[in-house]
């Protein structure tokens, strides 16, 4: 639940904020993110990770180049095809 809250603050912090942005991808954010896309023990982890990767994803090509080389695509894809997700009604 933790690191769901956690994947959750930063992407808020990141979503308007290039400067944030920044400082998350330069502190090494996106391989955590990354592992709790494969490694979650919940969906609403998974779900929170790839919210703060797709936030992180908004500040250009170069966090979208760090993303996909920490083998981001991956596991995303296989989070669009996770039976468990809740669906719209």
């Amino acid at each position: 639940m933790a690191q769901a809250h956690a994947a959750s603050v930063l992407a808020d912090v990141t979503s308007d904020s290039q400067t944030n942005q920044e400082a998350v991808t330069n502190g090494g954010g996106i391989e955590p993110l990354v592992g709790l896309l494969t490694t979650g023990v919940t969906l609403d982890a998974k779900a929170e990770a790839a919210g703060a990767l797709w936030s992180l994803s908004t500040a250009g090509t170069k966090q979208q180049t760090k993303i996909r080389e920490a083998g981001a695509i991956a596991p995303l894809i296989t989070l669009l095809k996770d039976d468990t997700a809740p669906r719209a009604q």
